[in-house]
């Protein structure tokens, strides 16, 4: 009979324990600096001019205890270099289905005349997105919108 006392305590702790699995966004929310740090920590180029910055951070749970932070949905409009630009860009392709963006910060709004969009394919994580300005007014001023949904 012990046994099966034991398995009933054991499916109930699961049971009592399942919720904690969940993810919560984590306050208090990164300041622009910390944002654009959190997301672009292995750019070389000269960090660019961050114009808005929106970064959702998680902390994962496993049996009620707290993992590493990590990064959730980002969004950014930022003014590049050609570096930066040059840096970031070629892990972008052409977009390869029309999906309309997740919902995102009110700020993000690049014209679809006015900015050529790329995409990060899935990798480990979900898709990111690259709005680059096709005309800018300086060659080394280049406004971008991107986005990981």
């Amino acid at each position: 009979m012990k046994p099966l006392h034991v398995s009933r305590a054991l499916i109930l702790l699961a049971i009592l324990l399942l919720p904690s699995g969940c993810r919560a966004p984590s306050p208090p929310t990164p300041t622009t600096q910390e944002s654009y740090a959190l997301v672009f920590s292995e750019i070389k180029s000269p960090q660019p001019e961050i114009v808005h910055a929106w970064l959702q951070r998680l902390i994962p749970r496993l049996l009620g205890v707290h993992l590493q932070t990590r990064n959730g949905e980002w969004a950014f409009e930022l003014v590049v270099s050609r570096a930066w630009l040059d840096e970031v860009k070629p892990d972008f392709i052409p977009p390869r289905f029309k999906t309309p963006p997740p919902p995102l910060p009110t700020w993000f709004t690049p014209a679809s005349n006015d900015y050529e969009l790329l995409e990060m394919p899935f990798s480990s994580f979900s898709s990111a997105h690259i709005y680059i300005e096709k005309h800018p007014a300086t060659p080394d001023r280049i406004r971008v919108f991107i986005h990981r949904d």
